[in-house]
């Protein structure tokens, strides 16, 4: 992962999604980082509870996850710290069919840290709207 490039920890992040890799996935999180997930209710703020989402997660048959390139913005703050956002797109298997998932996202990182992800935030984009 490039440490200088935000566009690169989320690569990581979708790269060990797609692979199945949970253990990769929540070690982006920093110790005290806060996900609100695409796929629950809850804000989770250990990293117990994000890897046991993130294994649910997984679990869902033909799981994948898509960027919409275009949709990447990224917030320079002040450095070493930027917000990533844009669209992405869940697709996995739901009673054999495989169905998709447009959802929108942010991400508070910090470009210093090895567990960047201070704050992510994800949520299904409303049916009329994508």
């Amino acid at each position: 992962m490039n440490s200088s490039d935000p566009h690169s920890v989320l690569k990581v992040w979708i790269a060990a999604i797609n692979d199945r890799n949970v253990q990769a996935a929540a070690e982006l999180y920093a110790e005290t980082a806060t996900l609100f997930p695409t796929f629950s209710a809850h804000a989770l703020r250990t990293p117990d509870e994000r890897l046991r989402y993130f294994e649910s997660l997984t679990t869902r048959p033909q799981i994948k996850v898509n960027l919409h390139e275009r949709t990447l913005h990224i917030d320079q703050l002040t450095r070493p710290q930027c917000i990533v956002s844009g669209i992405y797109r869940f697709a996995f298997a739901v009673d054999g069919e495989l169905l998709n998932f447009e959802a929108r996202f942010s991400c508070l990182l910090d470009m210093v840290s090895p567990r960047p992800i201070l704050h992510h935030h994800s949520s299904q984009v409303p049916r009329g709207l994508a």
